[in-house]
């Protein structure tokens, strides 16, 4: 057992720990300013807050040697320690660093443009100096980014149409736009149609059906990719296709295209489904509400998917 010399001693040495380290930590510059902003706290708060004080100089000595967010060693991940004057207390408050906030940033922005079936080299277009610049497609280009900056959700139907050869940039384009439309706060929706087709056709067997033709209908910007790549039937055609297009004209939504085909094109490949007068007049109904409510433009230019598959660059 311990004499009360031996315990005496032992208090009397953490009392001088606990000094050494008070003075320490207040003498911190980045306590000292605190202090020096909040001249009224008094030493009775510095005392019951060192535990505070020590986890905010951490943790600004951390930020000091960021190593990325990935690896951030603070508390709690992306945040740090800020402190702030609560009565006579010093309280511990946390805030997100500059990495947290462009982090979040970039997922909202991400999760703005969904996608069904739409590859990841897609997805990430933007509209860079390359993109503008392109010798080519420069009405095109000029009218996606005249979209973007006119858009107001519900304001009107009017989208773009955008068709030519295989591997010209119309499906990067258009998610250039999305991209772009979601870096300012607009929701939209890109799907790859004969897929997309498909899943509508299996939804009505699993029940789906009418929630995913509602995010079809309602989400502010649609792009259908690839339109009339695949023949559809009259069933997609006419209970997809045909009800998607009509609900959104009505709602003031509008739908953008990619395609190979031109609208003539188009509307032959829908009619050729069944090949009958009605057919004919249910194609022609829907090319409609395309050819009314969207500006074409044709895309050329050499196949960038063969030109950077030679490269070995992401199409």
């Amino acid at each position: 057992m311990r004499t009360i010399g031996e315990l005496l001693a032992k208090w009397r040495a953490h009392d001088r720990e606990v000094a050494k380290r008070r003075e320490a930590l207040v003498r911190h510059p980045d306590v000292a300013a605190f202090l020096a902003a909040h001249p009224e706290v008094p030493d009775a708060a510095i005392d019951r807050s060192l535990a505070t004080l020590a986890q905010f100089v951490r943790e600004q000595e951390n930020c000091r040697r960021c190593p990325g967010l990935e690896s951030c060693p603070n508390m709690m991940k992306g945040h740090v320690t800020e402190l702030v004057l609560h009565g006579e207390r010093i309280v511990p408050a946390l805030k997100p660093c500059s990495l947290y906030a462009a982090e979040e940033r970039r997922r909202q922005q991400q999760a703005r443009f969904r996608s069904h079936h739409i590859p990841a080299d897609v997805r990430a277009a933007r509209f860079t100096e390359n993109t503008i610049f392109d010798q080519y497609n420069r009405e095109a280009i000029a009218a996606a980014i005249r979209f973007c900056q006119r858009f107001q959700p519900g304001e009107s139907p009017m989208g773009l149409y955008f068709y030519g050869p295989f591997g010209v940039g119309k499906s990067h384009l258009m998610a250039a736009l999305a991209n772009e439309l979601a870096a300012m706060g607009y929701d939209s929706l890109m799907v790859y149609v004969p897929l997309f087709l498909q899943e509508m056709r299996d939804a009505v067997k699993d029940g789906t059906f009418s929630a995913k033709l509602e995010e079809v209908c309602a989400v502010p910007v649609l792009i259908l990719d690839d339109i009339g790549a695949e023949t559809p039937s009259p069933w997609a055609r006419d209970e997809v296709l045909g009800v998607v297009l009509h609900h959104r004209v009505a709602h003031n939504r509008p739908t953008l295209y990619t395609s190979n085909l031109s609208y003539d094109e188009l509307e032959e490949a829908l009619a050729a489904v069944g090949g009958t007068a009605a057919d004919r007049t249910k194609a022609k109904r829907i090319m409609e509400r395309i050819r009314h409510y969207t500006e074409a433009y044709f895309l050329d230019g050499p196949n960038r998917r063969k030109r950077n598959k030679e490269t070995g660059r992401p199409a």
